[in-house]
């Protein structure tokens, strides 16, 4: 009897195994912004994009002026926040305010930014590994694997 057990609990766990390995990326969700169809309302055509060698993509909509912000600059923007579907899950004003490279936002977000002027205007499509991850937000608003879309205007850093 003990024995049939053991064989029923390692053929269940065997079956599992099969099913997980047959789903693939498919439980992940993508990772990466070229496995996405983006909502035709959002006009993104990554070949109109710079992709920067972490994987992030961005494309200056606007200009700035002056010097171009570096990690250690304190910096201040606005923004808007995306999903590839477009649905909006946040925005400012208020602006927000850290500094670059120090850990104070997501890791893509600081990359995106990083390189821009007073007053430019920049698209930035961070992949969900330089995103929130598979967990997703602490908060629950982003989803786990989320590619996410930025809109910035930067408005300050020194």
């Amino acid at each position: 009897m003990r024995i049939r057990s053991v064989y029923s609990a390692l053929a269940g766990a065997f079956m599992l195994t099969l099913v997980v390995s047959a789903c693939g990326d498919s439980l992940t969700g993508p990772v990466a912004p070229e496995d996405l169809t983006f909502n035709p309302a959002l006009g993104i055509d990554l070949a109109e994009f710079t992709r920067l060698p972490s994987g992030v993509y961005i494309q200056t909509a606007v200009e700035g002026a002056g010097d171009a912000s570096a990690p250690g600059n304190q910096v201040t923007v606005n923004y808007e926040l995306r999903l590839p579907d477009n649905t909006l899950l946040d925005s400012s004003p208020p602006s927000i305010s850290w500094v670059l490279g120090a850990g104070g936002v997501i890791v893509g977000f600081d990359i995106g930014v990083t390189g821009m002027r007073v007053g430019e205007q920049r698209r930035i499509i961070i992949p969900s590994n330089l995103g929130y991850g598979p967990g997703g937000s602490p908060s629950g608003a982003v989803p786990g694997n989320a590619v996410l879309i930025f809109d910035v205007t930067m408005l300050a850093f020194g």
